[in-house]
């Protein structure tokens, strides 16, 4: 059983020029309004400012000048005793 079907490249539809020109239209103004918005509203180098903090907050900033190794896993022993197995290793609490 075999089926074909063809293409024709010669099919024109015919579009009134009203809707073509409102849909162009539509579509320039929502190009434009996307032009306008990234302007606006494209981050600068100055940090934002907050508005609605208390009067004497303040916004403590770091450097982060170096990173240790991570702790260890320490997985929980419902079996062991009270006290035992549950120190954490140097800078690790």
């Amino acid at each position: 059983m075999g089926g074909a079907h063809a293409h024709g490249h010669d099919v024109h539809a015919e579009t009134a020029q009203g809707p073509r020109r409102a849909l162009l239209g539509f579509l320039a103004a929502v190009g434009a309004a996307t032009l306008v918005g990234l302007v606006l509203l494209w981050p600068t180098s100055a940090p934002p400012t907050v508005q609605f903090a208390a009067d004497g907050v303040t916004f403590p900033t770091a450097e982060v000048l170096s990173v240790g190794d991570p702790c260890p896993v320490i997985t929980a022993d419902p079996t062991a005793p009270t006290g035992e197995g549950e120190g954490f290793s140097e800078g690790c609490n």
